[in-house]
C-alpha cells in the first residue's frame, strides 16, 4: 500500500529493510494527510515485528485491533488511488 502510493506520487518507493522507515517515506510523499495512517502503519509494523522475532504469539485484543489498523489504513490508501 505505502509502495503503491509512494511510486504513483513520487516515481520512487522505499527499498530498505525497515518498514518503519517506509511510513516515514509514505508520509513525507503525502504529507499531513498522511500522518493518522502512517501512525497506524508503525504500529503494525511493530506489531508484526514482535510477532516475528520475539518469542511470544500476538494476544486476541491485538490482533483484534491490528486487524481493524490494518482495514483503516488500506481504506485510506484505496481513496486516495484511482
Amino acid at each position: 500500500m505505502a509502495n503503491a502510493l509512494t511510486a504513483r506520487d513520487s516515481g520512487e518507493y522505499y527499498i530498505g529493510q525497515d518498514h518503519g522507515q517506509a511510513a516515514d517515506y509514505l508520509e513525507y510523499v503525502e504529507g499531513a494527510d498522511a500522518a493518522s495512517p502512517t501512525n497506524q502503519m508503525r504500529q503494525i509494523v511493530d506489531l508484526k515485528g514482535l510477532a516475528e522475532y520475539e518469542s511470544r504469539a500476538c494476544t486476541e485484543k491485538e490482533a483484534t485491533s491490528m486487524t481493524k489498523r490494518v482495514d483503516r489504513c488500506f481504506s485510506w490508501a484505496e481513496m486516495r488511488m484511482p
